[in-house]
């Protein structure tokens, strides 16, 4: 009876790492490449290492091995040597990828004969469904793989990589519903910020300053926060060129490479001239700092992402992130007819295949004018008013010559729409096209108006189009695409509230 209950609870002991693994080194030194200092874990044997992670300071935990020492002094190993060839984000992310996989399970892929391991690895597929612990395992298999771990050498580590399926998974899912590209209204209300933000540029905080600098980087440059972050002052290069004025040049390093040497590549960019005063008052407003010095001062990639997401919503009201802004910068630059080639160029893609998921989403040349035009569902309704910010007709003919709004713009004269509430000479911008849109622009109450204006309008989209001159990032066409929504949004409220 007791050696049957022994033998139970032998058989209940949780299984053990049986293969020789490597010894750990005496400290484990890394870069990390956002501050591009030197870092070191001084005890690989413990069971959490603190690490700097972009900037961050992050936690690797193998306490949940402890049970096995071995598996933890493989594990740890593994950690060592990613951190050491890549950095402690890659770590970080197969260190925790893996919590989610049974040890056991990491035991057998271990310890099985490689040509048994398709088994192993199918029934893995079947429990997990996440992609991530598989990308985990892959390269915790070639790290074994190279250290002739158990019956792993090198000769298998091309089979571990084209031989082991990873889960079915539709990574571009996102961009392929469009819900990561940003609106039409929104993209409209980004630029008109930027550019409010670059008239006022010298009199602007530092802090405001950098704000309007990191979203400029995200939407005109299609960048990412850590790209941003790693910005130094001597990154920025302004000209003077004389009666022209002053042009910015950005340089960054390209990332998420599969090469050492695609990750040290530059890629240079130039900042549009009308928003050019910004970074010339950063570099003003910071002068006297050495040139390695991050040009916006942010310690950490998380904390430029945290602040870029607050920005976005303070201006558009919507929840949108640095990423959605790199894919409709890919879009727009795919519906202004780039080559494959040039995208790949403007991402920093280290392959041209990446950025086909963009042309297979890519609007047509007949929805894209559609839109231009207003005639789109997705656009008609974007611009709400309450009946209050309606002015009657007689009220506006009470009102001085320079509260009331006329223009001409593209040669067709336009007047009686509303009124502006600090007075269109003071306004910065283009009369008319600006106004619809704008929060001090009180529409006048007619229908027949805005309609007559909303015709004329789509006259010039129509001439644009049919002169070839419809480029997504043309400025005067998408101020007409922003204006002509806004337009459907004053008629659509007048509409509906029945206001005559």
């Amino acid at each position: 009876m007791n050696s049957q209950l022994s033998l139970s609870l032998e058989n209940d002991q949780p299984r053990m790492l049986q293969v020789a693994v490597p010894t750990l080194p005496r400290a484990v030194r890394y870069v990390d490449d956002y501050t591009d200092q030197d870092h070191t874990v001084a005890d690989p044997s413990a069971t959490t290492w603190r690490v700097s992670n972009n900037g961050a300071q992050a936690n690797l935990r193998f306490d949940r091995y402890k049970t096995d020492l071995n598996l933890q002094r493989l594990i740890q190993a593994f950690a060592a040597d990613s951190m050491t060839r890549s950095a402690a984000p890659t770590a970080r992310l197969y260190i925790d990828s893996l919590a989610n996989v049974d040890l056991e399970d990491i035991i057998n892929l271990v310890e099985c004969a490689p040509e048994n391991s398709r088994t192993v690895w199918d029934s893995l597929r079947a429990k997990i469904r996440r992609s991530e612990p598989f990308s985990a395992l892959k390269a915790l298999l070639k790290f074994v793989a190279e250290r002739r771990i158990g019956m792993w050498n090198p000769r298998y580590i091309t089979f571990i990589s084209s031989s082991l399926p990873m889960p079915p998974r539709d990574k571009y899912a996102a961009v392929r519903s469009g819900n990561v590209f940003i609106s039409i209204q929104h993209e409209a209300e980004l630029v008109r910020w930027i550019e409010e933000q670059a008239t006022a540029a010298p009199a602007l905080s530092l802090n405001a300053l950098i704000d309007a600098a990191m979203i400029i980087c995200s939407y005109q440059f299609a960048m990412r926060p850590k790209q941003i972050g790693l910005l130094r002052r001597r990154d920025c290069r302004v000209i003077d060129i004389g009666g022209a004025g002053e042009t910015v040049h950005l340089s960054f390093r390209m990332i998420k490479q599969r090469t050492a040497i695609s990750q040290r590549m530059q890629l240079v960019r130039k900042v549009k001239r009308e928003w050019a005063p910004i970074f010339v008052e950063i570099l003003r407003k910071t002068d006297g700092q050495n040139g390695d010095v991050h040009l916006f001062g942010y310690a950490d990639t998380r904390s430029i992402s945290k602040r870029i997401c607050a920005l976005l919503f303070e201006i558009t009201k919507d929840e949108w992130t640095p990423t959605d802004l790199r894919h409709s910068g890919a879009m727009r630059l795919v519906d202004a007819g780039a080559s494959a080639e040039e995208l790949a160029e403007f991402m920093g893609h280290s392959s041209l295949e990446t950025g086909m998921i963009y042309y297979d989403s890519s609007a047509t040349q007949a929805q894209r004018v559609n839109e231009a035009l207003g005639i789109s569902e997705t656009y008609r309704h974007v611009a709400k008013y309450g009946t209050s910010n309606f002015i009657s007709p007689e009220e506006l003919r009470r009102l001085k010559g320079d509260d009331q709004i006329a223009g001409v713009p593209h040669g067709i004269p336009i007047a009686g729409i509303g009124a502006c509430k600090t007075g269109q000479p003071a306004c910065k911008f283009n009369p008319v096209t600006a106004c619809y849109g704008c929060p001090k622009f009180i529409p006048v109450s007619d229908v027949k108006i805005h309609t007559e204006a909303l015709r004329s309008f789509r006259e010039v989209v129509n001439f644009f189009h049919s002169s070839s001159r419809a480029e997504n990032d043309n400025p005067a066409f998408l101020q007409l695409k922003r204006t002509i929504s806004d337009v459907q949004g004053v008629i659509s409220d007048l509409e509906e509230n029945n206001v005559r």
